[in-house]
C-alpha cells in the first residue's frame, strides 16, 4: 500500500466520482475493495493547492478524506455506538490510530489508499452485507477549509446523520490477486496455504525503505509508534503473514521494536571500501574518492537560507545525487510543500526557492532529498528563520508562536506581553505570533507621540497567520492583548496615562503614519498589567505620558564688576551669558528645544551650566551622576535611569548625531560636557573620525549598517582576505573572507566578527588621529596646568576606546 493506484486490481472495481462547485473546485474518485480483515477505499482526487497543518485531532483543517461509516446500517438521526467516523490527511497522518493511508503525489492533485480494519468497526465482513457510507474530501486553499461529500449532506450543517448517508454493498466477485474477499463455503473447505516470504533470514540486517514505518505489537496488531525513512535492525523473527503483507519481526537499533511488514523494508549490507583503482603509469597516481555508501539515505549538509520580504530560497547539499523538495509553514507542524523536483537529473547541490510570504513572520522549514533508490534523506528538526519588512526595517530580536483552534481560542506570551484568544475569534484556526522587534530603528522612522515615552522599553509586532501567505486581517471576537510593567520604572509617569498605542501607515502620499492610542485599555494597579481588546493587529508599544517640562527659573545676576563675564553657580543654579558686557538683572530665557519624542533637548546658547559627567551611564542604573545628567536633559532628577531619562537621551543622542542606542557612553558624555558643562577639558575633543575608525559591532549575519562597511573595508585591505564590494551588508562573502581572516590569524573560524577578531582588525588597520584633533595642545609649554590637561585628555580617549570596543557609545 503506498498511495499510487497503480495496482491493477483498482481498474476492476466498482467506484463513484463526486463534486460540488458551490463549496470546493476539487474532483473525488472513490474505489473500495475488501477481504476478510480490511476494508480499502482508494481515493483519486483533482486538488491543485495541496495543504495541511497536521493536527492529528483536528485532521478536518487539511486536505484529505473523512469516511462515516455505520456498521448496522439503521439509518438512525443521530451517531450511535455503531457508527464510526475516520479521518486521514495528505501527511499519512491519520485518526484514530488504528487505519493506515498512504498518499502519492499525481500531476494536478493526490492519490491515497486507506485501510480500515473490520476489527475496528466491530465486524464480521459477508458478501452482500450492507454498511452506511459517507464519503467526503476536505479541501484547505490558502488556509480556507471547503468541505464537500457524495450526498451533499454538507448542505444542512452537519455530517453526523446517519440516516442521510448512502450505503455501501460487499460484493462477493473477486477481483484481482491482492484482495480476496470471504470464499464461497464448499462442503469440505480446504485451506489455501500462504506462500511464505524468503525475502530476508533470522539475523538479517535491514533497513526501513520509505515513509514512516508503523511497528506493531504483533502481525498487523496494534501500532507501537514509528520508524522513520533510514532506521536499521535486525530479523528476530518471522514472517507470519496476515492483512495482505508479509510481517517480520525486528530488533530496531533505536525506538520501538515490532513486526513491520516487508514491503517497506529493504536488506542492509554495510558499504565495504570501494577497491583502489590499478594506477596509472604515473610517478604519483591521483587517489579515488571513495563513493556515498549504498543503503541509506543521502546525507544532508549546509543548509542556508536567504529571505526577502516575501520569498526564501532554501540550498543544501547531499552526499549523493536526488531530488530536491522544501517542506515549510508559520509554525513547526510546517503544512506546505514546494513540488518536488530534479527527480531526473539528481543533484547533490540543491537549491530551492518559494514565495507568497507574509513580510515581518517567522517561518520554519525542513529539506528532503530523495535518490534513485527511493531513500529520502530529511533534516531531522525544522529550522527557523524571518523574513524582512518588518516597520523601519527593524529586526525581530525574538519570538513566539502557537497554533490556535478557532472553536477553543488560546493564550501566548512572550516577554512582557500575551494574547488571549477567545473561542471562535475567527472562521479559521490561525498561527499566532509574537514579535519583539528592534526598538530604535522602529522609533527612527515612527517618532513616538509629544510627551510620550516607551514603558520597559518594549515594541512588539503580532501576527495571525491563516497560512502561509495569508493573515486575518479582522477578529469575529475581540483578541485581549496585556502587558506588564515594572512600577519601579515608571519614575512620575502616571498609571492613568499608561496606554497601548498602536502604528497606523498614513494612506497619504509623503506622510509616514502616527501612533494612536488604543481606547479600550484597563489598567490593574494590583497585578501590573495594562490589557486591551482588539480586532486586529499592527505594531504596539505601551506608552504613558512624561510630566511636563518646566522652565528653570533664573538666578539674579550680583551687580556686575568692569571685569569679563563669568559663570556662576557650578551646581545648576545660575546660567551662562555668553557676552563680555556687564548685565544688572539676565531675562528669564526659555532654552530652545526639539520636540522630538516628547522631550525637551537645550540648545548651546543660555543653557544651565552643570558639573562635568564622569562615568558611562545605562539603564535600570542610580546614581548621583544621573541626577545631574537629568537635570541636563530638562528630566525631573530623580537618579534613577529609567524610561524618561532614557527616551531624553535618546532624543539628544539624535540631536547631535549620535547613534540613538538610549545609553550615555564617552561620545554622548562628551558632547553633554560640551553643552552643559563647566568646564572646557573635553568641549574640544572632536571624535567622529573616532567614532568611524574603530569597529565595535555587534555583527551577524544579515545585518546592514556602516559598521559592517568599515569591516569590509578592513578586510579589503588585504586581498587574499577580501575583493568583493564595501555595500555594508553581511552576507556570505563576508562571512567567507572573517573566516579566513580568523584562520589567517589563529581566531576560532565562526565567520562572525566578535571581539577577537574586532580587536585584531582593529590593531592592524584602525587609523590613530593626529593629536591635534583630541585638543591636545600643539605647543612644547610644560607648564603643570598644560601637562595636568593633557593627561585629563589622554585618560579620557582610553575610556573612549576601551568602551568603544566593548560596544558601548
Amino acid at each position: 500500500m503506498d498511495g499510487s493506484l497503480n495496482e491493477s486490481v483498482w481498474a476492476s472495481t466498482n467506484s463513484v466520482t463526486f463534486t460540488n462547485p458551490t463549496q470546493s473546485n476539487n474532483t473525488v474518485k472513490v474505489s473500495t475493495l475488501w477481504d476478510d480483515t480490511n476494508l480499502y477505499f482508494a481515493y483519486d482526487v483533482t486538488d491543485s493547492q495541496l495543504e495541511a497543518v497536521n493536527i492529528s485531532t483536528a485532521l478536518y483543517q487539511d486536505d484529505g478524506a473523512e469516511i462515516y461509516l455505520d456498521a448496522q446500517n439503521n439509518k438512525s438521526a443521530t451517531m450511535d455506538a455503531n457508527d464510526f467516523h475516520f479521518f486521514a490527511n495528505i501527511n499519512d497522518i491519520v485518526f484514530p490510530s488504528t487505519i493506515t493511508s498512504r498518499k502519492a503525489n499525481k500531476t494536478g492533485g493526490y492519490t491515497m489508499e486507506i485501510k480500515i480494519s473490520w476489527a475496528s468497526v466491530s465486524t464480521i465482513p459477508s458478501a452482500n452485507k450492507i454498511l452506511g457510507l459517507l464519503l467526503t474530501n476536505n479541501d484547505r486553499d490558502g488556509g480556507a477549509l471547503k468541505q464537500f461529500d457524495w450526498q451533499n449532506v454538507i448542505a444542512t450543517g452537519s455530517y453526523s446523520q446517519p440516516n442521510l448517508w448512502g450505503s455501501l454493498t460487499l460484493s462477493g466477485t473477486t477481483v484481482g490477486t491482492s484482495v480476496t474477499p470471504t470464499p464461497t463455503p464448499t462442503t469440505t473447505p480446504t485451506p489455501t496455504p500462504t506462500p511464505v516470504s524468503t525475502k530476508f533470514s533470522l539475523n538479517d540486517r535491514v533497513q526501513v525503505s520509505s515513509g514512516h514505518l508503523n511497528v506493531r505489537s504483533i502481525a498487523n496488531g496494534i501500532s507501537l509508534g514509528a520508524q522513520a525513512t533510514g532506521a536499521l535492525g535486525i530479523v528476530i523473527g518471522g514472517p507470519t503473514n496476515t492483512g495482505g503483507y508479509n510481517w517480520w519481526n525486528i530488533n530496531y537499533d533505536s525506538g520501538v521494536d515490532g513486526w513491520s511488514a516487508e514491503n517497506y523494508l529493504i536488506k542492509y549490507t554495510a558499504p565495504s571500501p570501494t577497491p583502489t583503482p590499478t594506477p596509472t603509469p604515473t610517478p604519483t597516481p591521483t587517489p579515488t574518492s571513495t563513493p556515498a555508501a549504498a543503503g541509506g539515505p543521502p546525507a544532508i549538509s549546509n543548509i542556508s537560507i536567504s529571505a526577502t520580504t516575501t520569498s526564501a530560497t532554501i540550498t543544501w547539499n547531499t552526499d549523493r545525487p536526488g531530488s530536491s523538495q522544501v517542506e515549510y509553514g508559520p509554525h513547526t507542524n510546517l503544512g506546505y510543500k514546494t513540488f518536488e523536483i530534479d527527480t531526473e537529473s539528481r543533484k547533490t547541490s540543491h537549491s530551492v526557492a518559494y514565495s507568497n510570504l507574509i513580510p515581518c513572520a517567522k517561518y520554519y522549514f525542513k529539506v528532503n532529498s530523495k535518490d534513485q533508490a527511493g531513500l529520502t534523506g530529511s533534516t531531522t528538526q525544522a529550522q527557523a528563520y524571518t523574513t524582512k519588512g518588518c516597520l523601519g526595517d527593524a529586526q525581530i530580536l525574538s519570538s513566539t508562536e502557537k497554533l490556535i483552534d478557532r472553536g477553543a481560542g488560546g493564550t501566548l506570551a512572550h516577554e512582557n506581553a500575551s494574547l488571549t484568544l477567545p473561542p471562535n475569534f475567527s472562521s479559521s484556526d490561525a498561527v499566532f505570533q509574537i514579535h519583539k522587534m528592534e526598538s530604535a530603528k522602529i522609533i527612527s522612522v515612527a517618532p513616538l507621540p509629544s510627551q510620550k515615552s516607551i514603558i520597559s522599553g518594549n515594541i512588539f509586532e503580532f501576527k495571525a497567520l491563516q497560512n502561509s501567505s495569508s493573515l486575518i486581517t479582522s477578529f469575529s471576537n475581540p483578541v485581549t492583548v496585556s502587558l506588564s510593567y515594572d512600577p519601579q520604572t515608571l519614575g512620575s509617569i502616571s498609571l492613568s496615562t499608561l496606554k497601548l498605542y498602536k502604528w497606523s501607515p498614513s494612506t497619504s502620499s509623503g506622510q509616514v503614519g502616527s501612533w494612536q492610542a488604543i481606547s479600550t485599555c484597563t489598567v490593574n494597579t494590583t497585578s501590573n498589567i495594562v490589557s486591551c481588546a482588539l480586532y486586529s493587529f499592527s505594531t504596539y508599544a505601551l506608552m504613558g505620558d512624561n510630566p511636563p517640562v518646566s522652565t528653570p527659573t533664573p538666578t539674579p545676576t550680583p551687580t556686575p564688576t568692569p571685569t569679563p563675564a563669568q559663570t556662576f553657580g557650578g551646581g545648576g543654579g545660575g546660567y551662562f551669558s555668553p557676552s563680555p558686557t556687564p548685565v544688572s538683572t539676565p531675562t528669564a530665557t526659555t532654552p530652545s528645544a526639539s520636540q522630538s519624542g516628547g522631550q525637551a533637548v537645550p540648545a548651546p546658547t543660555a543653557v544651565a551650566k552643570f558639573s562635568n559627567l564622569k562615568t558611562s551611564m545605562s539603564f535600570g542604573q542610580r546614581s548621583d551622576e544621573i541626577k545631574t545628567l537629568q537635570q541636563m536633559l530638562s528630566v525631573s532628577p530623580t537618579g534613577y535611569f529609567g524610561p524618561l531619562t532614557r527616551q531624553a537621551v535618546i532624543n539628544f543622542q539624535k540631536k547631535y548625531g549620535i547613534d540613538p542606542i538610549g545609553t550615555v557612553g564617552p561620545i554622548t558624555r562628551a558632547k553633554l560636557n560640551q553643552i552643559f558643562g563647566n568646564s572646557d577639558i573635553e568641549n574640544s575633543l572632536e571624535i567622529r573620525n573616532l567614532k568611524l575608525e574603530i569597529l565595535v559591532g555587534p555583527f551577524a549575519f544579515g545585518y546592514q549598517n556602516d559598521q559592517v562597511k568599515l569591516l569590509q573595508q578592513y578586510l579589503s585591505r588585504d586581498p587574499s582576505i577580501y575583493t568583493g564590494p564595501v555595500t555594508g551588508y553581511y552576507g556570505p562573502l563576508t562571512k567567507a573572507a572573517v573566516t579566513r581572516f580568523q584562520a589567517k590569524y589563529g581566531i576560532e573560524q565562526t565567520g562572525v566578527a566578535g571581539p577577537q577578531t574586532r580587536q585584531k582588525l582593529n590593531a592592524l588597520y584602525s587609523q590613530t588621529l593626529p593629536s591635534s584633533s583630541y585638543g591636545i595642545p600643539s605647543s612644547t609649554t610644560t607648564s603643570n596646568e598644560q601637562l595636568l590637561r593633557i593627561q585629563d585628555q589622554i585618560k579620557i580617549l582610553q575610556e573612549k576606546i576601551d568602551a568603544l570596543r566593548k560596544g558601548g557609545i
